[in-house]
C-alpha cells in the first residue's frame, strides 16, 4: 500500500494541469546534461507513467499529455508532409519540450512510426473510463488525424499481402544483429489495431465522419494478424526471427496483453510462456491471470 500511495504521489507531483508531462527524471531532475536528455520516450516510458492515471483516482494529471498530443497533431503534421508527403500527423520514438516529431538519435532506435499513434489511442481509454463526450469531442481531431497518417502510409507487404508499416522497427530490438529497421512490427499492428477500433468507436459516438469510419475498419481487417512462432512464441516481427537478447528490456509485441487487451492468457495459451524476464530501464511489471482453481496471479516481468 505504501508503493501504491507513493506512486501516486510521483505522478500528482509530477504532472499537474498547465504543467508538462511527467518526464524520464520528472521534476526531480537536477543536471543540465541528464541521462536521455530527460525527455519523452513514447515507446515505452511516456505511456507507461500513466497507466494508473485514471484507475487510481487521477485523471487530472492526465491534461498534460493530452496538451502535448495537441501540439504533436502540429509539429508532427509538417513531419508527415515533409518527411512522407502524408495527411494527418506522425510522431517517432522520443519527443522533447519543443514537441520534435522526426526520427532522432539513429534508425536502430528511432525509425519507429507509431508513437504518435499509441499515444492517440489514450483519448479513447480516456473516454472510455470517464464516459467524458465533451473530452472525446475535443481530441477526437488528433485521434483522426493519427489515423490518417497510416491510411496515407500503410504499404502492402509483397510475399503476405497484409498492409504494414515500413520502415519501423520493434522497439530498440535487433532481429539480426545490429539490424532493427523492418517492415510491420507486430506492436504497430497492434497499436493501430486499437487506434483504428477506437477512432471508428469515436466517430459513431459522436455522430460524425461515417466515410472515415468506414475506411479506418477496412484498413484495420487488412493488418497483420498476430501469429505464433516455431517456439511456441507470440512473434515479435512478420516472420518468425529469433530476437537477439531474449530478455531485452522491451517486449513490445505484448502490447496486446497490456495495456492492449488483444491478447489473453486462456486465448493464447503456452504463447506467453517464451517472455523474457526483462532487466532494467523500461521493464515493467505485467499481471496475468494465472487461470488456476484459486483464480491466483503471476506476474511476469517484462
Amino acid at each position: 500500500m505504501l508503493l501504491f500511495q507513493l506512486g501516486r504521489y510521483l505522478l500528482i507531483s509530477s504532472s499537474r494541469p498547465g504543467t508538462q508531462p511527467a518526464s524520464l527524471q520528472g521534476i526531480w531532475n537536477d543536471s543540465p546534461a541528464p541521462a536521455w536528455d530527460s525527455k519523452y520516450t513514447v515507446n515505452a516510458n511516456l505511456p507507461m507513467n500513466y497507466w494508473p492515471a485514471d484507475t487510481t483516482n487521477l485523471s487530472e494529471c492526465f491534461e498534460p499529455v493530452f496538451a502535448m498530443i495537441d501540439d504533436l497533431a502540429v509539429t508532427g503534421a509538417r513531419t508527415a508532409q515533409v518527411q512522407y508527403n502524408a495527411g494527418g500527423w506522425v510522431a517517432h520514438h522520443n519527443t522533447g519540450a519543443w514537441r520534435a516529431t522526426s526520427v532522432v538519435d539513429g534508425a536502430f532506435w528511432g525509425m519507429w512510426q507509431t508513437g504518435g499513434a499509441w499515444l492517440a489511442t489514450l483519448i479513447w481509454e480516456h473516454h472510455t473510463f470517464t464516459g467524458d463526450l465533451a473530452f472525446l469531442q475535443r481530441y477526437y481531431p488528433a485521434m483522426k488525424g493519427a489515423a490518417q497518417f497510416f491510411l496515407d502510409t500503410l504499404v502492402r507487404e509483397p510475399s503476405l499481402g497484409y498492409l504494414v508499416t515500413n520502415p519501423s522497427n520493434s522497439p530498440e530490438l535487433a532481429h539480426h544483429s545490429g539490424v532493427s529497421v523492418c517492415a510491420g512490427p507486430t506492436m504497430d499492428n497492434q497499436i493501430l489495431r486499437d487506434l483504428f477500433d477506437g477512432c471508428a468507436k469515436a466517430a459513431q459516438a459522436l455522430g460524425v465522419d461515417s466515410d472515415f469510419r468506414t475506411r479506418v475498419l477496412a484498413t484495420r481487417d487488412r493488418l497483420p494478424p498476430m501469429k505464433t512462432g516455431s517456439r511456441g512464441n507470440i512473434q515479435e516481427w512478420l516472420y518468425d526471427w529469433i530476437e537477439t537478447e531474449p530478455a531485452h528490456r522491451h517486449v513490445s509485441h505484448l502490447y496486446g496483453l497490456h495495456p492492449g487487451n488483444q491478447i489473453t492468457k486462456r486465448g493464447t495459451g503456452t504463447a506467453l510462456d517464451g517472455m523474457g524476464n526483462g532487466t532494467a530501464g523500461s521493464t515493467v511489471a505485467m499481471w496475468t491471470p494465472n487461470n488456476n482453481t484459486n483464480n491466483q496471479w503471476t506476474v511476469t516481468g517484462v
